[in-house]
């Protein structure tokens, strides 16, 4: 639950949410409270429930010609956006640097949240894919797909429910959290539960009158929580259907592009490999993770003179 006063994360606590996030919507999509708001909310979190509590830093960019400040020993997780970023040429390096020097400030290193925008074109950040592999990478214990433009399309209407399940078992593979924010309504919840998240993040579901600029409503977080903790968990299915070369195939749920070639018994050296119509190079087979209704095409290479 994303707060903004003390008061609000009481509030918060009281609805049964169990993960605090720090943030100021008036200063952005990821808006940083100011340091002294921070503290107080992690120290009272801290002091009624020993729960997660995260805070968002804003972007990347933002730190460039600021001074970065200490930020208080209660935070946990802590998330920094990466809009504008698409075209720096070494933008996961950047990334770390101010990472590192949040932590070495802090004196205690933090849990980072890699954040991908869902309207990452629009931000013009990197692809979701292309954040989850760098997040793997540079040791990112959770992965959050948010919003950039909180006055346009949703999370849920700009990814489908396919992606984010693939997605999802890619960052399961590594052992990383998935988390879903965006304009998460009430109304949202079944369609986000097959997407088999860890966490999802809302604030202006929970908000009075569902404004994310009014205050956190208890009421309604106990609403939300309990439709979550009503509703049944979504299993995993064994398989899923993919076509290949035009054929209808069930293969495992998870499947990789290398876990299909060794189960076809074809070499990859041999073999192009198409995804809905893009190329899956060599070097990924390993890491793209097959998704139902994915059209593969597996052309074989013929040498020639």
């Amino acid at each position: 639950m994303s707060v903004r006063t003390p008061e609000e994360a009481v509030a918060a606590l009281e609805g049964g949410a169990t993960i605090i996030d720090v943030k100021e919507p008036a200063h952005g999509p990821l808006g940083m409270a100011s340091v002294e708001v921070i503290f107080a909310i992690a120290s009272t979190t801290h002091a009624l429930a020993r729960i997660p509590v995260s805070a968002a830093l804003g972007e990347v960019l933002d730190w460039r010609d600021q001074p970065i400040p200490v930020l208080p020993p209660h935070l946990q997780w802590a998330k920094l956006g990466l809009a504008g970023m698409a075209t720096e040429p070494h933008w996961i390096a950047l990334w770390q640097a101010v990472r590192n020097e949040f932590d070495v400030l802090r004196g205690q290193p933090l849990e980072w949240v890699a954040v991908a925008y869902a309207d990452h074109a629009e931000a013009r950040s990197p692809a979701p894919d292309v954040v989850l592999k760098a997040a793997i990478e540079t040791g990112c214990r959770v992965f959050l797909i948010d919003t950039w433009n909180k006055h346009g399309g949703r999370m849920i209407d700009l990814l489908s429910v396919s992606q984010l399940r693939e997605l999802a078992a890619q960052a399961r593979a590594a052992g990383v959290q998935l988390a879903l924010a965006g304009r998460v309504e009430l109304g949202d919840l079944p369609t986000l539960r097959q997407c088999h998240p860890d966490i999802l993040a809302v604030r202006g579901a929970a908000c009075l009158a569902g404004q994310r600029e009014a205050v956190i409503d208890s009421a309604r977080v106990a609403e939300l929580v309990a439709v979550l903790e009503q509703d049944e968990p979504v299993s995993i299915p064994k398989e899923i259907n993919v076509e290949i070369n035009g054929v209808t195939t069930a293969i495992p749920s998870g499947s990789t592009v290398a876990q299909l070639l060794a189960s076809l018994q074809k070499n990859p050296k041999f073999l192009a490999v198409e995804r809905n119509r893009e190329l899956v190079p060599r070097t990924q087979h390993a890491e793209c993770v097959l998704a139902a209704g994915d059209q593969i095409e597996i052309v074989t290479l013929v040498g020639g003179g």
